[in-house]
């Protein structure tokens, strides 16, 4: 693809980015503007919405 995060973020920011991206593609897209906008008020920083997926134990659709 055209997107170079690998260059943009560390390899934990990007298993994270690709994990969320597929979970919000199981959802129709008001809820996932819903997901996503929750998870920008209660993760100001990508680090810390990082260290908290970083916690949670992989789902098998993942």
């Amino acid at each position: 693809g055209t997107r170079k995060e690998d260059l943009l973020l560390n390899e934990q920011e990007l298993k994270t980015m690709t994990a969320l991206r597929r979970r919000m593609l199981q959802m129709p897209p008001p809820q996932q503007v819903e997901q996503l906008l929750a998870a920008l008020q209660r993760f100001p920083t990508n680090a810390g919405l990082v260290g908290s997926t970083a916690q949670t134990p992989a789902r098998a659709d993942d």
